[in-house]
């Protein structure tokens, strides 16, 4: 191997290297910086000791076609301001990350397929951007994607799959858009986000996850918008330790546990989605979480609409609850909600029910159609009902029994 780099490109060099095998170099395969170009394609670059390509300092080159792979570091790092065009590469094999971006490096990559990494597939940090359009990323040993440090990365259309940790980590205040990428079948979450990281997921398929499809913890935040999060071995959605993400007009559906599972004083604020048909609770809140739902369906459950309990809290309202198969919405063990403004109907068993010291305020919903009580309070269930509307339940209005409590006010039953 060469003592340094085995191409070194830069001041405007602007070569065409087409078919080569670049390879155990002591340094970097191929080096570009300081406004170096050229045309790498075709070519097999592997072995070397740092990085198989290294873009830095206003570098630019087109790398099409290439094989870069088994370094002993990185497959491709971009940093201190390089660029580059990454097209339809095999990046794979690479003992760090198979992409590196950091310090404001800028590289367009795309069609590439970025795979069985011994680490991350592709990671972007400390101020590192980039624009990844149709990338296929999977098999890595860590995460298919891994942003942190403020970096600032734009996903596009990708694939982040089969990932033997999260499809998509962003921590430690990364950000990141990301839209109209599939991420599915990971070990772990489809999407983690912790740590006061910021990211955007727009119009997303999370699914088939063997854990999570969405998971916020530890002061996470993020915004998701008009995602699909769907057929997850756990919760669609799951947060917890003060994360708090905004969730908006999602569709979360036929996850293997719950739709929406707030624990640990998680937060949130969930708006116009539609939850449905969960195997087990539309939306779980216990252990002080408190989110606010807004405007939801939630629907047609293989179980509870919304389940609140273990000193769970929240705010619901003009929420939707209706289809759902034990109780549109059920407050035990010191949960302690309040309700707003919903309509809670036809459910295939109670509309509310309050029971086991589970407390609650309901206020001004529609509480209509359920096929047993519409309201049910037992065993110490002791909510205040104040200016609701119930009605034209099939069996009883309310039914408070079993030291069951209550203070109901103004009510039309």
């Amino acid at each position: 191997g060469n003592a340094k780099s085995s191409v070194e490109v830069k001041s405007g060099g602007n070569p065409v290297l087409r078919r080569n095998q670049i390879h155990d170099g002591k340094q970097a395969g191929v080096l570009v910086f300081d406004d170096g170009l050229g045309l790498f394609e075709g070519n097999e670059i592997f072995g070397d000791a740092t990085a198989g390509v290294e873009i830095k300092t206003f570098g630019n080159p087109t790398m099409r076609h290439n094989r870069i792979y088994d370094g002993k570091q990185v497959g491709v790092l971009v940093h201190g301001t390089g660029q580059g065009q990454l097209d339809e590469n095999d990046i794979f094999g690479n003992t760090t990350a198979g992409v590196e971006i950091k310090t404001f490096g800028n590289p367009t990559l795309q069609s590439n397929r970025i795979y069985n990494g011994k680490s991350v597939g592709l990671y972007v940090h400390d101020k590192g951007q980039g624009t990844f359009v149709e990338n296929d990323i999977y098999g890595n040993s860590k995460a298919g994607v891994e942003v942190d440090t403020l970096g600032n990365p734009t996903l596009r259309k990708n694939r982040a799959h089969d990932n033997q940790d999260n499809g998509i980590f962003v921590h430690d205040d990364g950000q990141g858009m990301f839209e109209d990428n599939d991420i599915f079948n990971n070990a772990l979450a489809g999407i983690e986000v912790t740590t006061g990281a910021n990211p955007m997921f727009r119009v997303n398929l999370i699914h088939d996850q063997k854990e999570r499809g969405v998971q916020v913890h530890h002061n996470g935040q993020g915004t998701f918008s008009a995602n699909d999060i769907y057929a997850n071995a756990l919760a669609g959605v799951e947060i917890q330790t003060s994360g708090n993400p905004k969730m908006e007009s999602n569709r979360i559906h036929d996850n293997m546990r719950y739709g929406a599972y707030i624990s640990d004083n998680g937060l949130g604020t969930l708006e116009d989605n539609e939850i449905y048909s969960n195997a087990s609770a539309g939306v779980d809140i216990e252990t002080g979480g408190n989110p606010t739902l807004l405007r939801n369906t939630i629907r047609d459950g293989k179980d509870r609409g919304v389940v609140v309990h273990d000193n769970g809290r929240g705010t619901f309202e003009d929420n939707t609850i209706t289809g759902n198969v034990i109780a549109g919405v059920q407050v035990e063990t010191g949960g302690d909600p309040v309700f707003k403004k919903n309509r809670i109907k036809a459910v295939d068993g109670v509309g509310v029910y309050v029971l086991d010291n589970g407390q609650g305020t309901f206020e001004s919903n529609d509480i209509f159609a359920n096929v047993q009580s519409c309201v049910e309070i037992q065993r110490g269930g002791n909510p205040v009902l104040k200016s609701n509307t119930i009605h034209d339940g099939r069996e009883i209005g309310v039914y408070v029994h079993r030291q069951g409590q209550g203070t109901l006010i103004d009510n039309d039953i």
